[in-house]
């Protein structure tokens, strides 16, 4: 590619180079005892991928780079402090990062979600006093499953059986991508994660910010993408169960079924 300003393009050719890698493992065995038997097997994936070569400015910022990052499952956002409850907390903010400094345009308050200051505009790779859209960074790498796997079992004796498979997924993060989940609702419990937002009676034990902190009252703060949000997504869960038996050919020989 070329600036903007060149005023033209240039055509289009493969020029993007991607590494991807993965082992894949399964087992199984089975054993008959009389008229037992029983069945076990398990398998377990890992797989990764990332750009080698991809068209971007060569004084792209470290942040946005996409040398050695993955082709798909990375999740950016803002790297949380968590709530500011007191006013003890907001005079330790201000003194630490000076008297101007701002959380999306706005003053700390109380109730806010803090972030971390990482950097400021083009040329400024240090903090510069104040959390906008510079401060984003790669908060994951894991947004989509790395691992998964899973494991079965199989018993039967005289024609009973019992089945059941077992799954999961690993190495996997999440991020709300739904607004409104991250978007508290003054008046009106959206979801029960926002019935203990910060109030002033209960500053100290709050788990969410305050429900003002919103794009309706100017103040929007919480709802933006961040580690505040990001949720680990692994999970192992019993994903079948069956139970049949197997009629005898002897009994229904004589019959149409």
């Amino acid at each position: 590619s070329v600036p903007s300003t060149v005023g033209a393009s240039l055509p289009a050719v493969n020029y993007g180079i991607a590494a991807a890698k993965g082992l894949e493992l399964s087992l199984s065995h089975e054993n008959h005892i009389g008229a037992f038997f029983y069945r076990v097997g398990a398998n377990w994936a890992v797989s990764s991928n990332k750009y080698l070569k991809v068209d971007q400015a060569a004084s792209v910022r470290d942040y946005q780079n996409l040398l050695g990052k993955p082709i798909n499952g990375v999740i950016y956002g803002y790297v949380a402090k968590g709530i500011i409850r007191t006013q003890a907390d907001i005079d330790n903010i201000l003194q630490k990062n000076g008297a101007n400094y701002t959380i999306f345009g706005s003053a700390p308050q109380l109730g806010m979600l803090n972030y971390q200051d990482i950097r400021g505009p083009l040329g400024t790779d240090s903090p510069d006093g104040k959390i906008d859209g510079n401060d984003q960074q790669p908060i994951s790498l894991n947004g989509i499953p790395r691992i998964n796997y899973g494991f079965n079992i199989t018993v039967g004796w005289k024609g009973i059986n019992v089945s059941a498979i077992f799954s999961g997924l690993a190495r996997y993060d999440i991020m709300p991508t739904d607004v409104y989940y991250r978007r508290p609702l003054p008046g009106n419990d959206n979801l029960d994660v926002w019935k203990n937002a910060w109030t002033p009676g209960n500053a100290a034990t709050a788990t969410m910010p305050s429900a003002i902190m919103n794009d309706w009252q100017g103040t929007s703060n919480a709802e933006v993408s961040s580690t505040f949000w990001l949720m680990n997504g692994a999970f192992f869960r019993l994903k079948s169960l069956i139970v049949d038996y197997n009629i005898p050919a002897r009994i229904l020989q004589n019959s149409r079924i």
